[in-house]
């Protein structure tokens, strides 16, 4: 149904969450190494979105809420959406 979303996407949507962890961590843009989360920040905007998201934040908790602002639920469904389609389509 419209609500069931294979395991993999669920793997990846933890994937995604400690990636955004790391940034916040780091307070820049970090390459996150794995094609497919690389894949999401493009298609996301996340990557051009950053400067925006940490401007004025120096601290990692700060910006940690920052990207759970942006990180929204809305982007959460659209996200878990898009890999079900990838995976629907072969691309996973």
């Amino acid at each position: 149904g419209q609500w069931f979303f294979p395991d993999h996407c669920f793997t990846l949507l933890g994937e995604w969450l400690a990636f955004l962890q790391q940034l916040a961590m780091a307070g820049q843009w970090l390459p996150p190494g794995q094609p497919e989360l690389e894949q999401l920040a493009s298609q996301s905007g996340l990557r051009a979105a950053l400067p925006s998201i940490f401007s004025g934040h120096r601290q990692p908790d700060t910006r940690q809420k920052q990207l759970d602002d942006w990180f929204d639920a809305f982007r959460t469904v659209k996200l878990l959406r898009q890999l079900r389609q990838q995976s629907m389509n072969g691309h996973a």
